[in-house]
């Protein structure tokens, strides 16, 4: 998120479309990034991730029955109607 931030900062102020102007923009962009900056990017990643936890959980509520056990000696297909 930080690097789009960058990028978007360069991409809005490059008007020459030269190498070093554009170097010299993303020196000025990345310096220009804040504490406050990290710390929103932070936050939004750890709700992502909560809101993919509680995903999850249903996730294994859904899936837990619909997985199969085949035990040693039993097979998929049954071998006495052939």
């Amino acid at each position: 998120m930080i690097w789009a931030q960058v990028k978007h900062q360069v991409a809005t102020k490059n008007t020459t479309f030269k190498i070093a102007d554009v170097e010299k923009l993303m020196h000025e962009a990345i310096d220009s990034v804040t504490k406050e900056d990290w710390i929103n990017c932070v936050r939004h990643t750890e709700k992502i991730q909560e809101e993919d936890y509680k995903k999850e959980i249903h996730r294994e509520v859904i899936l837990e029955p619909i997985i199969l056990t085949i035990l040693p000696g039993e097979s998929s297909t049954d071998e006495d109607e052939l």
